[in-house]
């Protein structure tokens, strides 16, 4: 059985120490780097420990992760991309989904020891990415054990039409006590190791009662053949859109009622996650990175990214 089909069948994929140690090592200097600076990690610390700094630290850490981009270490590795070609089954990809993760300590971990309680957030990244053919990829940074938490996966459960919770604004995730909690897997973590994952198979992370953030990134590619529309937006109004694409050509989508402007601000917190169309170009700028599917040039789904209602 290939990996894709195994990949199909159980909805997750685990490689235990199959990546370059000197690459994730590199990437995780760049974390350590960006925690110290944002001082949330001592300067002399050789550890993600937590000095006790507060929340607007850690998002600046996030935001200096962001500016350092350690994704291209893992974009120039040769061993890396020899790995994900025989994972995807050919040419991908790379989109424009990457979460650079730095989960610190739980402030009061007495209140969260029960397992299924010290789950973050039970979410599938496909419920809220409609029409977009992709696969996670997730790397630890780090020894990542019980007590550090990490991330749990619910074998199975990616062919199961669940029901999700859309009585919040956005992120939707699948309602509790849905997956039983038999199905849920998890291990001791290290790096080098990776999880590859289905669209629509159900995980978390869970909450961290070490005494240092717990360091990882993850990655979304799309097969080659199903790739997405990327590029820059050139106009918008509430009937249709332009694209200039990565490799310079311009492309006109048709907007209708169907069309998911997924987002997590203003008008969209009061639309289920989603931008109104009547207000999508006050949302959405020229000029700004969009990713987009289609179908028979109508927009299915368009993604804009360090987007923000103007004005």
């Amino acid at each position: 059985m290939t990996l894709d089909h195994l990949l199909q069948a159980n909805g997750y994929l685990f490689f235990r120490g199959v990546l370059d140690p000197a690459v994730i090592q590199a990437v995780r200097a760049e974390y350590l780097i960006a925690l110290q600076e944002a001082g949330v990690v001592d300067p002399e610390s050789v550890e993600p420990v937590w000095n006790g700094a507060g929340a607007r630290r850690v998002a600046a850490a996030v935001e200096g992760l962001k500016a350092r981009n350690p994704w291209r270490i893992l974009c120039a590795d040769p061993t890396l991309a020899r790995i994900l070609r025989v994972i995807m089954g050919g040419e991908y990809t790379w989109l424009p989904l990457i979460t650079y993760r730095v989960s610190p300590p739980l402030e009061r971990p007495a209140l969260c020891r029960d397992a299924m309680c010290r789950f973050v957030r039970v979410h599938q990244d496909g419920y809220n990415n409609p029409s977009l053919t992709f696969v996670i990829f997730w790397l630890p940074l780090m020894l990542i054990d019980e007590d550090v938490g990490g991330l749990a996966i619910a074998e199975g459960f990616h062919k199961a039409v669940l029901p999700h919770d859309t009585s919040g604004p956005t992120k939707f995730g699948i309602r509790k006590g849905v997956i039983p909690d038999e199905a849920w897997a998890t291990t001791t973590f290290r790096s080098g190791d990776m999880v590859v994952m289905d669209a629509l198979t159900p995980h978390t992370g869970t909450t961290n009662h070490s005494d240092r953030f717990r360091l990882s990134i993850d990655f979304r590619l799309s097969p080659q053949c199903r790739r997405p529309i990327l590029g820059r937006l050139l106009a918008i109004d509430s009937n249709e859109l332009s694209i200039r694409t990565d490799e310079g050509e311009t492309i006109d989508l048709r907007i209708n009622d169907s069309t998911a402007f997924p987002y997590r601000r203003g008008s969209a917190l009061d639309n289920g996650g989603r931008i109104p169309r009547a207000e999508v170009a006050d949302y959405l700028t020229v000029g700004q990175r969009i990713l987009a599917t289609h179908e028979a040039g109508h927009a299915q789904l368009v993604r804009g990214f360090d987007a923000g209602p103007r004005g």
